[in-house]
């Protein structure tokens, strides 16, 4: 039988978590997702069955993927029993001694990150039969990590600007910077090894997925009002950034696509399943 659930993290990691997916699949032939960039970072664990990255092989059986900028395609077949955990946008930072930037645009197996606890946590989930107890088992290796969270007066300072530019994409990054005392550079290689992607860049993809939440939302919205909700100078710049993230234009994704934000909708399994089966 095929499941998708979502569940919520508990209230002490609800800061660095949106939600924990469970997706169990039975052989239905093969079937393709595209990759967009999500603005989050995800943790993945292949239980049962893996997944084609189009053009470069397999994803490893248990991976971190990165912040992307670009879109991709995935193609799957036969069962499949898979856990992700999608963190919000500096929300895997704390846990992990590794520079964010580094896993841009790749999907990095954990058994080439220095990290014998994760290691370790990639067995015990491959070893527990029960989704929910592994959801358990992510928890508690999260929480164990809480109390020896790095440099976290940077993260404190850094949180603000990026909830502002969640708010307001187009602010600038120089009052970014100020808000946060920092020096510009010093900002933009704290914000970039913590996200992943630099201001500027992750700008772009904020208001990316707040066009495609707008588009979920209402679909018949006119691009002339897509553009100016989102802050786009005007519709040939709307056009050329989403085509750019997604590999279609809005009018072309519409016709082909559910549009679903993962970055500013909560999770939601219609939605997901769709779009696993696009």
């Amino acid at each position: 039988m095929d499941e998708s659930r979502i569940i919520y993290p508990c209230d002490m990691l609800s800061q660095y978590i949106k939600y924990y997916w469970i997706l169990k699949r039975e052989d239905h032939g093969s079937f393709n997702l595209q990759t967009i960039p999500s603005g989050c970072l995800h943790l993945v664990f292949h239980r049962q069955g893996r997944v084609n990255i189009v053009g470069s092989g397999k994803q490893p059986s248990c991976f971190i993927r990165g912040q992307f900028s670009k879109s991709g395609l995935l193609l799957s077949s036969g069962e499949m029993d898979m856990i992700a955990v999608l963190f919000k946008p500096m929300g895997m930072w704390p846990f992990f001694s590794v520079n964010m930037a580094e896993l841009t645009d790749t999907y990095v197996d954990v058994e080439e990150i220095e990290d014998a606890g994760l290691k370790s946590l990639k067995e015990d989930i491959n070893n527990e039969e029960d989704s929910l107890m592994c959801i358990s088992l992510i928890e508690s290796f999260l929480l164990s990590r809480l109390s020896l969270q790095k440099n976290s007066y940077v993260y404190d300072r850094l949180l603000p600007s990026v909830t502002s530019m969640v708010l307001d994409s187009s602010v600038a990054v120089e009052k970014l910077a100020s808000d946060s005392c920092y020096s510009y550079r010093q900002y933009i290689r704290l914000f970039t090894s913590i996200t992943g992607v630099n201001p500027k860049v992750y700008s772009r993809i904020v208001r990316f997925q707040h066009s495609l939440y707008l588009l979920q939302l209402k679909g018949n919205i006119q691009l002339d009002e897509l553009a100016f909700e989102c802050g786009y100078y005007d519709v040939s710049h709307l056009v050329k950034e989403f085509k750019l993230f997604s590999g279609y234009t809005p009018t072309q994704y519409m016709l082909t696509h559910n549009p679903y934000s993962s970055f500013f909708a909560n999770g939601s399994e219609l939605n997901i399943i769709k779009k696993m089966e696009e």
